[in-house]
């Protein structure tokens, strides 16, 4: 399940990007638009009704979330979502298929997700809120806020899409990945052309029926007692560092074993004695006194194993979700699935070893899934056989003890409070409407509070015994798996002798509810689907005489009312949903038809067809409708299939402001016509399949880089599926096999049969709508009026679109589109005016390139002053990332210019135009050459990032846009307008959520009313004006005031080609100090009333939620009084130095003063601070006294501004938020009382270390390490704070915990904390917090809603 929480956000220790707000960022039509949540939620293959992990919103984290897992435009792969397996059919906009589940974990500190919480380094890449959409190319504004409200966005994850399908262990591979002989000579042949020898048609049409080839590693297999597992071995490179270092573990935190700098090898404790005797001392923990070549002079890491780390992933499937439960059991598989996660003990003593664990239940299934290394130092052996045996005792052998059931039963109930908010209950709306014919509609995981209340331990054990067992199982094992036999065994072994009970069930019979049972079992192949009596043949003689329990044939049928012709004579009406807290008109009409198994080479080529075909409807819209002001605020047309909802779902969604919904649906339902009437054009034909052509390739080359988890996922929905399981390379050589039969009128005939739901709605020969459901608030603000009733009814949708139907329309036309941005002549032009060269870094420093060796990072500065970083990594095959950051953010905002650099830097997205080409040529430029570009804005910083392929001069693509940016930026009048009118629109909208009205209030009274870290008023906005913005944007893009880092796949000669080309030859200018100067920032200077407050807000349903903040220090030692704290640490130790040849007993001291005085000594001390903290609310607030279903501890630490500030994050009901706030605060009070124990700091620094290990195959976390390296603004950030990372962690003791814990700022007059609460009963108007701007005129704020939260439960941690 979901929640919309708001998120305090946290600062990368080295870079300042994508720190997320306090107040979850500003309306955008772009991909990260909190308007366009309702869609965005749902893209995701795994959408829940919570989120996928309990930490899954964005923590205090400093490691933001990879971009294979919910990374915002990371380039044309995010917008095409893996096209060349295309099983997932996302085409556009959200994606239909969702996986309804609850999800839970365990407490704080072992969340499954790398991105929870603190961590030192982030690599830029911000939470979305809700899933994005498939965004083409430039200029998408990431400006962001203090608090960032967690959307139903933060629901789903991306995934790198491996390829895949359901395949039986004895299915022959039916075809291969190359053609039929004579065939490749055909490509691109109309098979429909007469003129074509019915021999050549009939070669072609076999080919076509061919079967795709299966995954090559893929093994299947099933036990005697019925349980199905799936191993696939999936070996990622271990990270290896240039100067030979490899990241380990060793269970213990010693850290990295492989080369250090001075040519020995780090082994294993065994054979510490001879490594001391020749290069070193040893010191306590497994350090050695030595040269490492590192920035602390001195040590390195014995690993206590001597091997980096290798890892696999163990899912428990069982087939048993909410569908199944009895009218008296609705929300017991969830239940079930809480009290058998957390109440397993073998399940606790893994989390000793790094071992991660996690589970959900949606309609279908209940999952419970562990990460873990497969061995290390304490295991004796492998870990796969003790992961095996906790996933038996929690899936089939849980204890229900009745303190355990009354220990969940208040989580859940806490969290069933938490998740119901407007976005879940317009979820709801959503799939009651899609599903009306069907349980589907009635069976949310979650449950239903009256029958959660009676259970009782007996109630819930008959459930569990009648669906959890072993026939009724899939066990999932991806990772790094040597012996397939010998995993096997172990799998014999654990799970060999269960469920064979002498207890006979009914024998299985052939479904009554035909091919649509199939969808509620994993759609298993050849010898392992469908009902156990095809199964039976192949069991021994000796296994047919035992009686088992078999899996059930029959269970509660889902069927569906088809969208086809003639199905459904009449017409449904158009429903409506109103509500008090819904601010924007919201519309989505969905078509449901079955899913179309992709297992022949004629399957994939059809979803090509429809992805080329709908990709040009999405950039249609969004690249017309930008140049003026359109009467919506997005559409969106989504074809997607859903193995949770057993079926493929098309849905146009359309939202607007209230006052214009009649024109915005009658322009949604008018483009979908001239698409479906008129095809696209021979243009749009070939750039959508070059450009995923291109894709296919890419990710093709990242085969050996795709994580478990993310093949794992892939391979789990495909069985729900029913498609074929192929790996990248086969995925990618099937695409191009088919690419070449496709012609353009065949695509425009297959998408058109698309579109006929509304393109010819009402006709006899359309297919009928499953449901037209329009979400619209009770209330909207008219200028000179105030609040006024909005009305709307079902007979006025349908003339809007019967009147969209009617609007003339005439043919695409086609476009020109560059294919360079600056030519060969212009380029020389300026190399010859400019000239430039690279120059010293700085006056100390007399070479003009500084290269270390270990970490492979070059250091750079060209002649007009702006400093470069770079590295060279394979970590993603031919692609790259590059970021621009810009000194001053929002923080050099003048009184008379609140707002102007947030909403100057709205502004250039809206326009998008470069020189003298328009907007739709520059995003058509983008698309051809694979780029993705985003521009946003923080408190500190200005930042472009862009995301490109290496292929067909795509770097160079980038950089020309880039320096096109600098050098002729585009500023018009409407893109003006439409930005301010955005932000008026958010601002308004903060009445009507809760969280973000309690953060609202919360920042207010903290920063002292400083609006730099909230929303700009409708005041500030109404102030400004477009030569305002520009100014204040542009004045901080001076040469001295910039860096631009850049990791990827490429060659050293051409990206400092690149540099010199484009960089280069940007005017030289100056303004570092103008941008750097700002208005002081304060907190609130003494307590007052301000320290505690309350919100309320006026619902139908109750809820709860709650903020807790206070000062801390900067990432970089400096509080908000200016004080240097390493000043104060320095003096304590300053008696205490010793020289390099001291006793080895003294070296231990000397090691201590060093790292106190590294630069990132309150960095990585306030990141392990914050996970011992995350674990202790955890134990105390939410598992021990039930306060609570979800609470968390965040730290903001600023890299540039002299402060940051800490914040606990809790949701509760109304009736205990005031006791859970008063935890809260007692936890974070109480390390003093409670000391922190060794083992708490030892967990802490594994989950750090283990997450920075894996984050490292990343190229956008590397951007984030080399962030600052150059940066005047951040003068303590140099290189060994990218090589020392993971040293320091191990050399951080208790005493340091401490120190770090003493600049929190705790006391009652730095405290401050905020409350909010829902109901009927509240008393006090939230919009009174707010300014009155009844003259202001704008558009009204954005709910993210969407069918796709309403489907899981969150996790239960």
């Amino acid at each position: 399940m979901q929640t919309s929480s708001v998120m305090f956000g946290a600062k990368p220790v080295s870079a300042p990007i994508r720190v997320k707000s306090l107040l979850y960022p500003p309306p955008t039509t772009s991909s990260n638009d909190p308007s366009d949540s309702h869609h965005k939620l749902t893209r995701n293959k795994t959408i829940t009704l919570l989120h996928s992990h309990r930490r899954s919103r964005n923590r205090a984290h400093l490691i933001t979330p990879k971009g294979g897992k919910g990374d915002e435009n990371l380039g044309w792969k995010d917008r095409i979502d893996g096209l060349p397996f295309l099983l997932a059919f996302k085409l556009v906009g959200w994606n239909a298929r969702k996986q309804y589940t609850s999800f839970l974990n365990e407490s704080p500190h072992k969340t499954t997700s790398l991105d929870k919480r603190f961590s030192c380094f982030s690599y830029g890449h911000r939470k979305q809120i809700g899933l994005k959409k498939s965004t083409i190319g430039v200029f998408l504004d990431k400006s962001t806020f203090h608090l960032s409200k967690r959307g139903l966005a933060n629901v789903s994850v991306k995934q790198v899409h491996a390829p895949q399908a359901a395949v039986g262990p004895d299915e022959p591979h039916a075809a291969s990945t190359t053609w039929p002989e004579g065939v490749l000579e055909k490509q691109g042949v109309d098979i429909y052309d007469p003129q074509i020898e019915s021999s050549q048609i009939s070669e072609l049409e076999d080919f076509l029926r061919s079967e795709l080839p299966s995954h090559p590693k893929l093994h299947r297999g099933q036990l005697n007692n019925g349980l199905r597992y799936l191993i696939l071995p999936n070996k990622v490179p271990a990270n290896r560092l240039n100067g030979g270092l490899m990241l380990g573990d060793g269970g213990g935190l010693n850290g990295f074993v492989g080369i250090s700098n001075n040519g020995f090898v780090l082994t294993d404790m065994d054979n510490q004695q001879n490594t001391e005797e020749q290069y070193g001392k040893k010191l306590k923990g497994g350090l050695m006194w030595g040269d490492d070549g590192g920035g602390l002079n001195g040590f390195v890491g014995i690993s206590n194993i001597g091997f980096v780390l290798y890892r696999f992933e163990a899912h428990m499937e069982v087939h048993a979700g909410s569908i199944d439960e009895d009218d008296d059991e609705q929300g017991i598989a969830h239940m079930i699935e809480h009290v058998a996660f957390l109440g397993s003990k073998k399940r606790e003593k893994l989390l000793g070893t790094g071992a991660r664990s996690n589970a959900y239940t949606d309609f279908h299934h209940t999952v419970f899934h562990i990460h873990s290394l497969t061995s290390t130092k304490d295991s004796d052996g492998d870990l796969l056989p003790i992961v095996l045996d906790a996933l038996n005792e929690i899936a089939f052998h849980p204890k229900f003890l009745a303190s355990r059931v009354e220990k969940e039963r208040r989580a859940i109930l806490s969290e069933l409070q938490m998740m119901n908010t407007i976005e879940y209950r317009v979820d709801c709306q959503l799939l009651q409407h899609l599903h009306s014919e069907n349980k589907l509609s009635k069976r949310f995981p979650i449950g239903l509070e009256d029958q959660i209340k009676k259970w009782d331990a007996d109630k819930i054990r008959k459930f569990h015994e009648r669906w959890y067992f072993p026939a009724n199982a899939t066990l999932y094992i991806v990772g790094d798996i040597d012996d397939i036999s010998k995993t096997v065994y172990h799998i014999e072994a654990v799970f060999g002798q269960m469920g064979m009970e002498n207890e006979a069930t009914a024998a299985p019979t052939s479904s009554p509810f035909g091919a649509m049972a199939n969808f509620l079992v994993p759609k298993l192949t050849v010898g392992l689907g469908g009902s156990l009596s095809h199964d039976r043949s192949s069991l021994s003689m000796d296994q047919s005489k035992i009686i088992k329990k078999e899996r059930h044939a029959i269970r509660p049928p889902v069927e569906h009312n088809w969208s086809l012709p003639g199905i459904n004579e009449d017409l449904k009406s158009p429903q409506i949903f109103q509500h008090e807290l819904l601010q924007n008109f919201l519309i989505n009409m969905f078509c449901k038809i079955p899913v179309q198994k992709v297992r022949t080479y004629g399957d994939l080529r059809n979803v090509l067809m429809k992805r080329i075909f709908l990709s040009a409807l999405h950039f249609r819209i969004n690249t017309r409708y930008k140049s003026s002001n359109p009467p919506f605020t997005s559409i969106e047309l989504d074809h997607s299939d859903s193995g949770r909802e057993g079926c493929t779902v098309t849905t146009l969604t359309v939202t607007a402001e209230p006052k214009n919904w009649p024109n915005a649906i009658k322009v949604a339902v008018q483009e979908v016509r001239r698409l479906k009437e008129y095809g696209v054009t021979k243009g749009e034909l070939t750039r959508y399949m070059d450009a995923l052509l291109k894709d296919s390739e890419q990710l093709a080359a990242m085969i050996d880089n795709v994580s478990s988890v993310d093949n794992l996922d892939f391979v789990m929905e495909s069985d729900a599926l029913g498609h074929i399981v192929m790996d990248q390379r086969q995925g990618h050589e099937s695409l191009v096999a088919v690419a070449g039969t496709v012609t353009l009128e065949e695509v425009n005939s297959t998408g058109a049969k698309v579109l006929e739901y509304i393109s010819d709605y009402g006709k006899p020969s359309a297919p009928i709508p499953a449901a037209i459901v329009a979400c619209v608030p009770k209330n909207v603000h008219v200028d000179g009026i105030g609040e006024t009733e909005f009305k709307i009814a079902p007979s006025e949708i349908t003339a809007a679109i019967r009147a969209g139907l009617e609007e003339p329309i005439e043919a695409e036309p086609e476009l020109e589109v560059p294919k360079e941005l600056i030519t060969s002549t212009q380029l020389q032009e300026l190399r010859l005016k400019r000239r430039p060269s690279f120059i010293p870094l700085s006056t100390d420093v007399n070479t003009t390139k500084v290269y270390d060796k270990e970490t492979g990072i070059t250091q750079r500065r060209l002649s007009n002053g702006i400093p470069v970083n770079y590295k060279i990594t394979k970590n993603e095959a031919r692609g790259g990332v590059m970021r621009l950051i810009v000194g001053g953010g929002r923080a050099s905002e003048t009184s008379e210019t609140r707002g102007g650099v947030v909403l100057g830097v709205r502004t250039l997205s809206e326009g998008g135009r470069v020189g003298n080409f328009s907007r739709e040529q520059v995003e058509l430029f983008c698309v051809n050459h694979l780029i993705n570009c985003s521009l946003e804005s923080t408190e500190e910083f200005i930042c472009m990032e862009f995301r490109f392929t290496l292929r067909d001069n795509g770097m160079r693509a980038a950089f020309q846009l880039l320096h096109m940016v600098l050098e002729h930026s585009v500023w018009l009048d409407d893109a003006f307008d439409r930005a301010r009118q955005l932000y008026l629109s958010y601002y308004r909208s903060i009445p009507k959520s809760l969280e973000r009205s309690t953060a609202h209030k919360l920042m207010l009274a903290m920063l002292n009313g400083d609006e730099r870290f909230v929303e700009p008023t409708p005041h500030s906005l109404q102030n400004l004006t477009l030569d305002c913005v520009k100014d204040a944007v542009m004045n901080q893009f001076v040469c001295d005031n910039m860096e631009v880092s850049i990791v990827g796949d490429f060659l050293e000669e051409n990206i400092e080609s690149c540099f010199l080309d484009y960089l280069g030859t940007v005017k030289a200018t100056q303004g570092f100090d103008r941008a750097q100067r700002h208005s002081p920032i304060t907190f609130l200077p003494s307590a007052s009333d301000l320290h505690v407050q309350e919100v309320f807000l006026k619902d139908t349903d109750e809820r709860a939620c709650a903020y807790i903040a206070g000062p801390a220090p900067n990432r970089w030692g400096y509080n908000i009084e200016g004080e240097d704290l390493f000043q104060s640490i320095s003096s304590t130790s300053a008696d205490n130095e010793h020289k390099p040849d001291v006793e080895v007993e003294h070296v231990g001291e000397d090691l201590q003063r060093r790292f106190h005085g590294h630069p990132l000594f309150f960095a990585v001390t306030m990141g392990l601070l914050a996970e011992i903290i995350n674990s202790r609310l955890f134990t105390t607030v939410r598992d021990s006294l039930g306060l609570t279903y979800d609470v968390s501890f965040e730290l903001n630490l600023f890299d540039r501004l002299k402060l940051g500030w800490y914040v606990i994050s809790v949701t509760s009901t109304p009736g205990k938020v005031h006791k859970a706030v008063d935890a809260c605060k007692n936890v974070l009070r109480g390390l003093d009382s409670s000391k922190v124990a060794q083992r708490e700091l030892d967990r802490a620094k594994r989950t750090l270390l283990m997450r920075h290990e894996a984050e490292t195959k990343s190229n956008a976390y590397w951007l984030g390490l080399l962030a600052h390296l150059q940066a005047p603004s951040v003068p303590r950030k140099d290189i060994s704070c990218i090589k020392d990372l993971t040293k320091l962690y191990e050399a951080a003791t208790i005493d340091d915990i401490y120190l770090a814990y003493e600049q929190l700022k705790i006391d009652d007059n730095s405290l401050y904390s905020c409350i909010g609460i829902a109901g009927a009963q509240a008393g006090e108007v939230l919009s009174a917090t707010l300014e009155e701007e009844e003259s202001v005129e704008g558009l009204y704020g954005v709910i993210p809603v969407g069918r796709g939260s309403s489907t899981m439960t969150r996790p239960t941690t």
